[in-house]
């Protein structure tokens, strides 16, 4: 029986008790007795629901604990990857090699990215205006290209690791 259930069964005593149909009368015996079998019915439905919020309140909380350990983790495995990858082009880079098998593929690609060396000296039609003042790069690296100076500011040539 469901504990909204046994609530109604229990006001449904508490608001008319029992008449002994003989006599008329109340027989607050029988209403006593069937009041007590209710509460108890009552108090232990509601202690295993109390006990059954606990355990979903707990597994909450061990959920929660594991999936902050686990973003921990997730973060070393991102550097722990990072630091593997750089050095790893590291030595392609001074080898002049890439490693291969059947099951992986290195590829070494160049790419540009801009470098802001002095921010205070790029010019006011290189930034963009956000919420937060930064340097916008993609005008930066098209003016370099299109064979602009911009103070402040510089084209290198990187190298990435690609892993597929």
């Amino acid at each position: 029986m469901q504990l909204y259930q046994i609530s109604d069964d229990m006001l449904s005593v508490l608001s008319a008790p029992g008449v002994d149909l003989e006599t008329g009368e109340i027989d607050w015996t029988a209403y006593e007795q069937r009041l007590v079998g209710i509460e108890a019915d009552w108090n232990a439905k509601a202690c295993a629901v109390a006990k059954y919020i606990a355990s979903l309140e707990a597994d909450e909380a061990a959920k929660k604990e594991a999936a902050k350990r686990m973003n921990e983790r997730a973060t070393q495995d991102a550097a722990h990857a990072k630091r593997l990858r750089d050095y790893l082009l590291r030595e392609c880079e001074r080898t002049g090699k890439k490693p291969a098998d059947a099951e992986i593929q290195v590829a070494l690609r160049k790419s540009s990215a801009i470098e802001i060396s002095d921010e205070r000296a790029l010019p006011s039609d290189y930034w963009r205006e956000t919420v937060k003042r930064d340097p916008d790069k993609t005008r930066i690296k098209q003016a370099i290209k299109d064979g602009y100076e911009v103070p402040g500011a510089q084209l290198v040539e990187r190298i990435s690791l690609q892993i597929k």
